[in-house]
């Protein structure tokens, strides 16, 4: 049997381990001292129980520098790393040594300390506690800094639309100041027109004397051209006595005379003529004078129309402005309203938000607590496994121990047998003992499997609980959903209610519309009727300046008579006066009025239609007041013909027959006025007669609107009757939608806060139970890796064990083979692994 011995001699020294206390009988041949391998040997022993006693007391398990390589005994190489080979004739073995655990090498047993565990747990939760109340208290910090920052926006935006709606409000104030500046404007316009209309009518006063004094001019016109041709009849005797004086060359006292008489008569009939064309020409300039006032007035009168015009216009203009404006600023102040409950309904979410946040931070914390609870039943397991695998660590150390008495035993046994018999016998009970701390090993790792079985069976308790919690949660989804239809039933009430006040009050107010149109209609007929009346009023007045003295004072009659009592008696002295004339002529106007009246109520009786008859009036009125104007100007042309004339009378002496001609057109002219006068003048006694029954039909007319007036009242006062119970039904219904809002913004709030807290629940849930999953996971992969581990370390000791079995086993049989002995042979123990040959 040859053994392999590395690199050393061909004899190297014998290492023989055994005990102090077992004797061993050793054959020297040479001298009687111990050699360096016996000492070698037995320091190597005390090294190693000093190591094993240092390695498996309390220190530190970590390799120093002064801490040397392990031992290997012969016949094995003594290199570190590398595999324990023997080599016989037949058989040889090769045992791999078990690498150190770099990680369990620094391994403290104050580590595995539970109390310090507990301790440094109880210290990491208390911090992550108080990360955790201060991430709250920070996130809760923020949340209230931002809804702050959304109130103060919001106070930002309610004080700008105050400050729009203040300015709007400045300005429709300042559109009423200047609504109010017009309607001044317009009155002293209607005053101004007022007074161009009197002055029109003093106009068409002034137009009779006119006429007069145009028949006054014509007059002048007929004696300037009379006096022109009785100076043109002396200046022709003149001329043809002087003709004669030529022609006889000698000139008598009678002749003479004569001719001193035609000089004077000629000079008399100039100096006619002189005075009549002065007196012409100073008339002719009064009336240009007079035409050009009057051109002025029409001119102004034209000018303060369409002032007036542009001023209704303007106030038009400024009452849609201001309609507008104030739809604006209802528009605004709803919008308004709207924000101011949009921000209540804000503040209630914040404050709800609130009180669910500090809900969930405790259900958060509570949780969290439990999640720590577990991670330190995690570290525990994983520390009794550690420990555990420490343990199994130690066992491997006292297998490779157990490897190196085998060894020595190996090499003990060359040298002694019956020592060697004893040791096999020891190192079989070593190796019982071994087997019955493997076995010992592997209940633990039963029991360590059976702690896997109830986290196993925890998990499927937490996947109990997980599938609980998913019913819990449809269950809550399922009363979510109930909650959301009945809030939508009762937004859909809400809704319907609404509808219904929304309709009465659409109702109620196109009731007040239609009361307010009829009203502004019934204003608008009025103010036409007025208008009209007023308009009949001031043509009557206008018709009665141009007809007949004895009109003109019954009309004054009549306007005395619908005048005040203080004109009556202003007029009372007159009436004395004129008492006998007066009474004449009441006399006779009674009598005409009561013909009339009675003619009146005849064409009463027949005309029936009272529009109709108002409609031809007015147009008859209309076309008369067109040939009114037609004569006007006819009048003005005619006074541009007599500015003509002014001119030419200016250059007469040279013109006189052009005067004559122009003047016979100009008489032709004049019939054709006076007859077109006569035709006018028949017109305007139709229009009397007409005006007479308009007067009838006004006062008729006048009835009616004093009718109509107390309608109006009583529609006035219907109107304010409407109009406050309106406001009463607007506030009720108002009032009702408050109440159903506030109602409805309650179930939306409660229904929110429920779905908040079942979506916190279900968050909740669903974080547990992934957090169970996690925590599951990596338990079960740290438990399969621990297993994995525990049972490549137990098979790789049960090789070892089997490899040190059948290497003892092939020990003894070789033994017995070379010393003849069959009692090592029998051992129980055997190999199971088979030898290399």
């Amino acid at each position: 049997m040859t053994i392999d011995k590395g690199r050393g001699p061909p004899s190297p020294p014998l290492h023989v381990h055994v005990d102090e206390v077992t004797p061993v009988h050793v054959h020297i041949k040479k001298g009687a001292k111990k050699s360096a391998t016996a000492r070698a040997v037995e320091e190597k022993l005390k090294e190693s129980k000093a190591q094993s006693n240092r390695s498996f007391g309390v220190g530190n398990l970590r390799p120093t520098a002064s801490s040397k390589e392990p031992w290997v005994p012969a016949p094995g190489r003594s290199t570190k790393g590398k595999k324990f080979s023997w080599q016989a004739g037949t058989h040889s073995l090769e045992i791999n040594p078990p690498e150190r655990d770099t990680v369990h090498a620094t391994m403290r047993m104050e580590d595995l300390d539970e109390d310090y565990d507990d301790a440094r747990f109880g210290q990491y939760e208390k911090k992550i506690d108080s990360l955790m109340t201060e991430v709250g208290t920070l996130k809760t910090e923020r949340k209230l800094e931002r809804t702050k920052r959304e109130a103060e926006r919001a106070k930002e935006e309610l004080d700008i639309s105050k400050r729009l709606l203040e300015n709007q409000e400045e300005e429709i104030i300042d559109y009423r100041e200047e609504l109010k500046m017009t309607e001044r404007e317009n009155e002293k316009l209607r005053r101004s027109v007022d007074v161009l209309r009197n002055d029109t009518d003093f106009s068409r006063a002034e137009k009779t004397l006119v006429s007069t004094e145009r028949e006054r001019l014509l007059k002048k016109l007929v004696e300037v051209e009379l006096d022109a041709e009785a100076a043109s009849k002396q200046v022709t005797q003149l001329r043809d006595a002087v003709h004669k004086l030529r022609e006889e060359k000698r000139m008598s006292s009678h002749d003479s005379k004569i001719l001193g008489k035609q000089r004077e008569l000629l000079l008399q009939k100039l100096e006619d003529f002189e005075r009549t064309n002065t007196t012409l020409r100073q008339m002719l300039r009064e009336q240009h004078k007079s035409e050009a006032r009057r051109d002025q007035t029409e001119e102004q009168r034209d000018v303060l129309l369409r002032k007036l015009t542009q001023s209704d216009a303007a106030n038009q203009r400024l009452r849609v402005q201001t309609l507008e404006k104030e739809e604006e600023i209802q528009t605004l102040r709803d919008t308004l309203a709207s924000e101011r409950e949009q921000l209540r309904s804000v503040t209630d979410l914040q404050t709800s938000v609130a009180a669910t946040r500090g809900h969930l931070q405790n259900q958060l914390r509570k949780r969290e607590g439990d999640c720590n609870r577990m991670a330190v039943q995690l570290r525990q397991m994983d520390n009794r496994l550690e420990q555990q695998q420490i343990e199994a660590d130690h066992l491997q150390g006292l297998l490779t121990a157990a490897k190196g008495k085998a060894g020595a035993d190996k090499e003990a046994l060359k040298r002694a047998t019956r020592v060697q018999k004893d040791r096999a016998t020891r190192s079989e009970d070593a190796v019982e003992k071994l087997n019955m701390q493997l076995l010992e090993a592997e209940t633990r790792l039963a029991d360590s499997a059976m702690v896997g079985d109830q986290w196993k069976a925890r998990a499927e308790k937490l996947t109990k609980e997980k599938l609980q919690q998913e019913t819990q949660n449809a269950a809550l989804i399922r009363q979510m959903d109930d909650l959301e239809d009945k809030l939508k039933d009762a937004e859909m009430s809400s809704r319907v209610t609404a509808d219904d006040l929304n309709h009465k009050l659409h109702g109620k107010s196109t009731e007040l519309a239609t009361l307010k149109l009829e009203n502004d209609r019934l204003k608008s007929s009025l103010a036409t009727v007025q208008d009209k009346l007023t308009f009949a009023t001031s043509e009557v007045d206008q018709l009665k300046t141009s007809i007949h003295d004895y009109e003109s004072l019954v009309g004054e009659y009549k306007t005395q008579m619908s005048k005040s009592r203080r004109e009556a008696l202003d007029t009372s002295l007159q009436l004395e006066q004129e008492q006998q004339q007066r009474s004449r002529r009441e006399q006779e106007a009674g009598k005409e009025m009561d013909i009339l009246r009675n003619h009146l109520e005849r064409r009463l009786q027949e005309l029936e239609p009272l529009p109709e008859q108002l409609r031809n009036s007015e147009q008859k009125l209309l076309e008369a007041t067109e040939k009114l104007l037609s004569q006007e100007r006819r009048f003005s042309e005619q006074t541009k013909v007599i500015s003509d004339l002014s001119t030419k009378v200016d250059h007469q002496a040279e013109q006189v027959e052009a005067m004559r001609d122009k003047w016979h057109t100009a008489q032709d002219e004049n019939r054709s006025l006076a007859s077109q006068m006569e035709s006018f003048q028949r017109r305007l006694q139709e229009a009397d007669d007409q005006n007479k029954e308009l007067h009838a039909i006004i006062a008729k007319r006048e009835e009616t609107v004093h009718q109509n007036q107390l309608r109006l009242e009583d529609k006035t006062r219907e109107n304010s009757s409407l109009s406050r119970q309106l406001e009463q039904a607007i506030s009720d219904s108002r009032r009702l939608e408050e109440e159903s809002r506030e109602k409805a913004v309650q179930r939306e709030r409660n229904a929110q806060a429920r779905i908040m807290d079942l979506e916190a629940q279900l968050n909740r849930v669903k974080g547990e139970i992934h957090q169970s999953k996690r925590a599951k996971e990596d338990a079960e992969r740290k438990f399969n890796s621990q297993l994995y581990d525990l049972k490549d370390r137990l098979e790789q000791s049960h090789s070892t064990n089997r490899s040190m079995q059948n290497y003892v086993q092939f020990l003894k049989s070789s033994y017995a083979n070379v010393f003849g002995d069959t009692s090592l042979s029998g051992s129980p123990l055997r190999g199971h692994t088979p030898l290399r040959t």
